[in-house]
């Protein structure tokens, strides 16, 4: 590593490490973006998963439509209401 290259990396951890000294000491402000960083993994959670269900429910629909894989989807419903135990 070049010289230029490690002044350049060393002056960007100290300053890294000085804004995470802050951000730690300022208690309000370490609180407020840990909960605001916890929502939007939430939200990205929870988005994310609803696309990937309706786009699985959606190749679904479209298989059904297929002869033979139709055919055989109604057949294992049948199968599995006969099947059932009513209660």
């Amino acid at each position: 590593m070049e010289k230029q290259e490690e002044k350049s990396l060393t002056k960007s951890i100290t300053s890294l490490t000085k804004l995470v000294k802050q951000l730690i000491e300022n208690k309000k402000k370490f609180l407020f973006y840990g909960f605001l960083s916890g929502m939007t993994r939430g939200i990205g959670f929870a988005l994310g998963s609803t696309l990937i269900f309706a786009l699985t429910l959606w190749v679904l629909s479209q298989l059904i439509s297929m002869p033979f894989l139709g055919d055989w989807i109604a057949r294992l419903i049948n199968y599995i209401q006969q099947a059932r135990v009513p209660y």
